[in-house]
């Protein structure tokens, strides 16, 4: 049994609940068996178990993990070089044309050892863990070869096994297309389709299948050929939409019923409305919009207005969204996206795990509920949005064990 007592304030939102409001408890104490969340009580009802763990927090405030439910963790080199003339005023499509963006790290991340991405994969989610990360997606989508995607799945899952917070893979086979099927897309549809995906369903290592669905990247019959293989091998879905063009990508994510669609930049009310009623989670990367230099953020105000359900990520990658402060991003969603503070704080908690499916374990600090915490070094949650430092962050629990303890 562990006990953390003495939480001036607990700031929680519940499971089913779109009510930004969360609940707030005052002077209580957490009692987590095994893992889970066994109870809230008082701090005068203590010293009733044997063997009782006690972390005494001091008055801090205490908010569940954040969830980063978006990211590009694994690679090879760095795109510093495209960072540069992106300074210079060239655009992200110039920049893809001649030779630099995705396809750039996919050459840097085929000739990279895998035990040296294993390596380099490992530090960054200590980094993650640092920010207050307790889940962590992680996407494929460097490789773009049968082997190199298998390669960076395998690597995924291995850091799934030895980190101390939940990992999940999702495949991003379709980033984009490979430099040698540039002229031959169908063939490199036909390898996802009939290598791809059969063979990482059969060896379970991912539940997801994503699809970057952009001028440049998959079109919307290419993307309906690759959820219709995913969907009869029983992948989960999900779409990078409408980042750079309104292409009909968020109507296609509705239609399909992805678990999320991803970006929705220029995503407009028709399409918002539909995803809402689809029942599909938006995930916004606000930090992506100002790294490449880019001013018109998703419209995350006429989506909560209408109820559709939204969560904020990193979107963590070498080329477009070099960040790992998640509450920075949930800054951007308050000062840029005219979201309010209990709103930022659900899209990186209870949204962001239903856009992982996982709503019924993580997200909230619920009885029963993996005892995925933060304890902050203040005693007003608020503060971590009006200064987003991860040094506001005192310790980091993972299913009730003190993973991360800024000193």
């Amino acid at each position: 049994m562990t006990i953390i007592k003495n939480i001036s304030q607990l700031v929680t939102h519940s499971t089913d609940n779109l009510n930004p409001q969360p609940t707030i408890y005052n002077n209580l104490s957490l009692q987590i068996h095994e893992g889970k969340i066994l109870k809230l009580s008082p701090n005068s009802k203590l010293g009733r178990y044997k063997k009782e763990k006690i972390i005494d927090v001091k008055g801090k405030a205490v908010i569940p993990g954040l969830i980063e439910c978006h990211t590009h963790a694994i690679f090879g080199g760095n795109r510093i070089d495209d960072f540069e003339k992106r300074s210079n005023g060239i655009s992200y499509l110039e920049i893809l044309k001649a030779g630099g963006g995705i396809n750039y790290t996919v050459k840097c991340t085929r000739s990279t050892k895998e035990s040296e991405l294993l390596k380099t994969g490992l530090k960054r989610v200590k980094k993650f863990i640092s920010n207050g990360i307790t889940t962590l997606e992680i996407k494929s989508g460097y490789g773009l070869s049968f082997e190199d995607e298998l390669k960076l799945l395998r690597i995924i899952n291995t850091i799934k096994k030895k980190s101390d917070i939940e990992i999940i893979p999702t495949f991003l086979g379709a980033h984009t297309f490979p430099e040698e099927y540039r002229n031959e897309k169908g063939k490199y549809i036909d390898i996802i389709i009939k290598k791809m995906l059969p063979v990482i369903k059969r060896r379970k290592l991912s539940q997801f299948c994503d699809v970057f669905t952009e001028k440049g990247a998959f079109n919307l019959n290419q993307t309906k050929q690759i959820f219709n293989a995913a969907k009869r091998l029983g992948f989960k879905l999900k779409i990078h939409a409408d980042q750079l063009t309104n292409s009909g990508a968020a109507l296609l994510a509705a239609k399909y019923k992805c678990i999320s669609a991803e970006h929705l930049e220029k995503s407009d009310e028709k399409s918002i409305l539909a995803l809402k009623k689809a029942g599909v989670t938006a995930v916004l990367l606000p930090y992506a919009t100002i790294f490449t230099g880019h001013n018109e953020f998703a419209k995350a105000r006429m989506m909560i207005d209408n109820g559709l359900r939204v969560a904020i990520s990193t979107d963590f990658n070498p080329g477009s969204s070099y960040t790992f402060n998640l509450l920075f991003c949930a800054m951007l969603g308050i000062t840029q996206m005219r979201m309010t503070i209990n709103e930022a704080l659900m899209a990186i908690t209870i949204n962001a795990a239903y856009a992982l499916g996982l709503q019924e374990r993580k997200g909230t600090i619920e009885v029963g509920k993996d005892a995925d915490l933060l304890v902050l070094n203040t005693n007003d949650y608020r503060e971590i949005f009006y200064n987003p430092d991860p040094s506001l962050i005192k310790l980091v629990i993972s299913k009730g064990k003190i993973i991360f303890e800024n000193s």
